[in-house]
């Protein structure tokens, strides 16, 4: 089985979350010098910072030949798998700041399922038009393949009153 890694948080996290954490901290802290808001600015900013780089390392998307894998964990490993034809739709969302950096978030609806999210990825434009590509050509030839259903009458079991 042929697997690709997507572009993960760990490639734009240099870029994003320490700028994006920096400017942040920094908003919240000018207004406020002699209190104890510079103090809860600054763990704030920590805070966030670390909860990035925790998710960047414990969470890889992968596209395979079944569909879009999700890897959470860095022990017990958790796996999910959405395929090509069961993606309902994709959603390609950005933020100011990821504006400046290029770089977007990806939500990936399929029916009976969370959405899968991928986030701060590059070029997620181009990458939200491949998957609603590969959707449709894996629902084409699904189409073309399977035969047409037929409904079957219902049957009973056991005595009819």
């Amino acid at each position: 089985m042929r697997s690709e890694i997507l572009p993960s948080p760990t490639k734009s996290l240099s870029l994003f979350a320490l700028p994006g954490t920096v400017v942040l901290g920094s908003i919240l802290f000018v207004p406020f010098v002699d209190n104890i808001y510079p103090m809860a600015a600054l763990f704030f900013s920590i805070y966030l910072l670390i909860r990035r780089t925790i998710e960047a390392i414990l969470v890889n998307h992968h596209l395979t030949s079944e569909g879009i894998k999700e890897v959470r964990g860095l022990f017990l490993q958790q796996e999910r798998i959405i395929s090509y034809p069961n993606i309902d739709s994709v959603i390609a969302k950005q933020s100011l700041l990821q504006k400046l950096f290029d770089s977007g978030n990806l939500q990936i609806n399929s029916p009976g399922t969370l959405p899968m999210v991928i986030k701060h990825t590059d070029n997620h434009i181009a990458l939200k038009h491949a998957l609603e590509g590969l959707n449709k050509r894996h629902k084409e030839l699904l189409a073309s393949v399977a035969p047409p259903r037929v409904k079957q009458p219902m049957r009973y079991h056991g005595t009819k009153a």
